[in-house]
């Protein structure tokens, strides 16, 4: 049996991006092929340098290979508080390099707003997740906080410098979404406006 990074790590094309990302999504890199040969052994016996660091610095990390994607699984389903018990073993670099795309990258920035998941919203930033990103509706972050009506993620987003007059495709901004006059009075006090205004 041959797993995908055995695969990737025998292949001719050097693909350490490839092998990268599989660790990502939890490959498990003390899987033996059919000759007994982990990834790390078959990239070292065909002189894969770099390939033979990437693998060794995913298994010096000592992190469950699955624990990033249940965290986003987490997430996306607002399961607050198995976010809070999951966030301390996971940094901003790992989450944010996990989300291989800017799309997903926005999809979760987005549901943790929603979810007033101030911590994930500030790893995602930090991790350098555009804190303008928007979905297919011209959804921002600050939309999602302000529809969930999640004061921190929305004070968060602002201190770090989102944008809160941002509008999506019928031109609604933040306070257009916002479902309380506590939400109202801080994007109104940090210059927000409305359709109607």
């Amino acid at each position: 049996r041959n797993t995908a990074l055995s695969l990737a790590a025998a292949s001719h094309l050097d693909p350490v991006e490839v092998v990268r990302g599989l660790l990502r999504l939890g490959a498990d890199s003390s899987m033996k092929n059919f000759d007994g040969m982990t990834p790390i052994q078959i990239a070292s016996s065909l002189g894969r340098t770099e390939m033979v660091k990437v693998i060794m610095r995913a298994e010096d990390e000592g992190l469950d290979p699955l624990l990033v994607s249940r965290l986003v699984a987490a997430i996306m389903e607002g399961d607050v508080s198995h976010v809070k018990s999951m966030r301390k073993d996971i940094t901003a670099e790992r989450l944010t390099d996990a989300l291989s795309t800017p799309r997903q990258q926005c999809k979760v920035l987005l549901k943790a707003s929603f979810y007033g998941m101030t911590e994930i919203v500030e790893m995602l930033i930090d991790g350098g997740v555009d804190i303008n990103s928007f979905n297919d509706d011209r959804n921002t972050a600050l939309n999602h906080a302000a529809r969930g009506n999640r004061i921190e993620a929305a004070k968060l987003l602002i201190k770090r410098g989102c944008d809160v007059n941002f509008s999506t495709e019928r031109r609604y901004t933040p306070i257009d979404f916002s479902t309380s006059d506590e939400m109202i009075q801080l994007l109104r006090e940090n210059g927000g406006i409305s359709v109607s205004d």
